[in-house]
């Protein structure tokens, strides 16, 4: 497979303005809390299309005119439970929305397509090399690209050849506006452009799906969606609009209200020259995640993992076990489903 990773370009000046480069991101996709994890369900209501805006920094988007049409579910499930035919065995996780089943292998570094059917299995697509959905972690002026191709099954088997491209850019961040009125604070922009021929014998039939989908820090799935696919066959060429929205779990809006752990995690010494410790305050019993990250978003190892009493707690951090080299590094701290991260300088 091939694709291209680029990286913020103001990434140095951002360092050096002693803010995190996590938190000065706004919201960071990360596979523990944006991944495709089994057993989630995603509500939604699809709704009529509206202009998806602008890109850029401190957006405000105006989505309040999506008007509900209805009810909208989909749900993730392990591929040993959905791929009962073994049609895409190198997939460990299905996305069902509608109809369709998506296939997708993921790690900790990223989410691939490997393919999709429908419900029938009268239709499949099955990529031989899958399209790169998201890489993690993933920030505002993050992005990729590739190409990828397979093979597209119908009609009682038959076969065509499919051939694409794809593109996936973190172009804004800002504040949402969704129907009601309600409004969502730091909220990342996603935006995707796929691109596919099928290709029979001498005939072409071209595709491009162009989505934008908006993320807040501590939702599994994007709080809105807007889709237009255009589509070509026999010269004749035909675009369909869809759209989704769903309001944030107020628990987790709760969580953020009621645990500010920003306020109580610090990394000392800093600079580190040898060892540091992390000192954090819990305020009830918490499952509790701290990893360690580079100044280039790569993880380097998890520093602690598990449930944790209620009370002031220090994690002892020797420096040796790990291949680091001076400079910038970042320790992400996930607390039941809060998300935040801080700096810290290990000197030469």
């Amino acid at each position: 497979m091939i694709y291209k990773i680029r990286k913020i370009q103001a990434l140095c000046l951002l360092l050096a303005v002693s803010g995190s480069w996590l938190m000065a991101q706004n919201v960071v996709l990360t596979r523990e809390i944006h991944g495709l994890d089994a057993d989630h369900v995603n509500n939604m209501k699809l709704t009529s299309y509206v202009d998806p805006g602008t890109s850029g920094k401190n957006q405000v988007w105006d989505l309040s005119g999506m008007k509900d049409e209805v009810d909208f579910m989909g749900s993730i499930q392990s591929a040993f439970e959905a791929d009962a035919d073994n049609n895409f065995p190198e997939s460990n996780v299905v996305l069902n929305e509608g109809s369709s089943h998506f296939y997708f292998c993921q790690d900790d570094d990223a989410l691939k397509a490997c393919g999709m059917a429908t419900t029938s299995g009268s239709v499949r697509m099955k990529f031989h090399r899958p399209y790169v959905k998201m890489i993690y972690p993933f920030a505002y002026g993050d992005a990729f690209e590739g190409d990828y191709d397979g093979t597209y099954f119908y009609s009682e088997e038959k076969q065509a050849g499919i051939a694409g491209t794809y593109s996936v850019k973190a172009d804004a961040y800002g504040r949402l506006i969704l129907p009601g009125g309600h409004e969502v604070a730091d909220v990342l922009r996603v935006l995707s452009i796929r691109s596919y021929d099928i290709i029979l014998g001498d005939l072409s039939n071209r595709n491009e799906i162009t989505s934008y989908r908006w993320y807040a820090r501590n939702e599994r799935f994007p709080i809105a969606v807007l889709t237009s696919s255009f589509s070509t066959a026999c010269g004749e060429g035909n675009t369909n609009y869809q759209a989704a929205y769903r309001l944030p779990t107020p628990q987790k809006e709760a969580i953020e209200q009621e645990l500010p752990v920003s306020a109580n995690i610090k990394v000392y010494p800093n600079p580190v020259e040898n060892d540091f410790t992390i000192d954090y305050f819990l305020h009830s019993d918490s499952d509790v995640l701290f990893e360690l990250y580079d100044n280039t978003g790569k993880k380097i190892a998890v520093l602690a993992n598990g449930l944790k009493k209620a009370g002031s707690h220090k994690e002892y951090i020797q420096v040796e076990k790990y291949s680091m080299y001076p400079g910038m590094y970042f320790v992400r701290s996930l607390i039941n489903d809060y998300s935040e991260s801080t700096s810290f300088i290990l000197a030469d």
